[in-house]
């Protein structure tokens, strides 16, 4: 998995009038950061917190003592993230430590591409939903603009949607159940219709992950569908074999008039199976003979 980046942190120790009576003994530390793992959209923040000792000597430097612990059990909005971190300073204050240290935390290297992408998901303010298509669009015009060789693209990918590299050329079933479904909206088609042939084959490799399209919203599976791209003739097959499942009445009802036979002709046999089940569940039995 990618590495979180550390975007603000505070270094406490405890007080001297906390220590008074431990002469020579280690001074205690405690270092609190807010986290983001990377992420298009949603919830990427947490709060870490680590704990230290060092001699109390000058200049000393503090030894971690663990690897630290994430307060909250799942990740957060930013704004849910610093309310935990107001609150988790001012509980360690409370205990005697006083701020030492603030620091900033550097952006990574695909933060710009990131930011970029989540803007163009976002829309205008009165959208009420994410617009896949546009961070595809944004994906494609920013790389395809810069020169960016497949191998570099794939290194962003991986931060973007929270994975390893390898995990993004050689997806598993585990990898694609921890990607949101936004990242997918946007991952998959971005690889399916690239120029690059290699990418292309990283999109099938997710594709052939029976349960990635299931990770999908339907209503997005729906625009791939009825579209004139390369996925719309990849998906004909699963509207035959689960159509209902992957789409529901709703979307099947949006294929039945989609510009491609095939589409329309596989979503119109599930509703008119769907009618004839319907027609005759509510056909009333014969009464038994006496």
């Amino acid at each position: 998995m990618a590495k979180t980046i550390e975007q603000d942190g505070y270094t406490l120790r405890l007080g001297e009038d906390q220590t008074a009576d431990r002469s020579g003994q280690e001074r205690q530390f405690v270092r609190v950061t807010l986290v983001r793992r990377p992420g298009l959209f949603g919830r990427n923040y947490n709060v870490r917190e680590t704990r230290a000792q060092a001699f109390d000597v000058p200049d000393a430097v503090p030894r971690a003592l663990s690897d630290g612990r994430l307060l909250a059990w799942r990740w957060q909005s930013l704004r849910d993230a610093n309310a935990l971190i107001s609150h988790r300073l001012e509980t360690l204050a409370g205990l005697g430590y006083e701020i030492v240290e603030r620091s900033k935390g550097t952006r990574g290297e695909w933060d710009w591409l990131r930011d970029l992408v989540r803007q163009r998901l976002a829309g205008s303010t009165k959208q009420s939903a994410p617009n896949p298509r546009s961070g595809v669009e944004a994906l494609n015009d920013a790389l395809a603009r810069l020169g960016i060789e497949p191998a570099q693209i794939v290194a962003g990918l991986a931060q973007i949607v929270n994975l390893s590299e390898e995990l993004v050329t050689h997806p598993t079933p585990e990898a694609v159940s921890s990607c949101e479904d936004i990242h997918l909206s946007v991952l998959i088609p971005f690889l399916v219709e690239h120029d690059n042939e290699t990418l292309r084959e990283v999109g099938m490799r997710w594709l052939a992950i029976p349960s990635t399209l299931y990770d999908v919203e339907p209503w997005v599976l729906r625009d791939w569908a009825i579209s004139d791209g390369p996925l719309a003739k990849i998906l004909v097959g699963r509207i035959e074999r689960e159509g209902l499942a992957l789409f529901g009445l709703e979307g099947l009802t949006a294929l039945a008039t989609a510009r491609r036979r095939d589409t329309r002709n596989g979503a119109r046999r599930w509703l008119e199976r769907l009618g004839e089940e319907t027609r005759t569940s509510q056909t009333p039995r014969p009464s038994p003979r006496r």
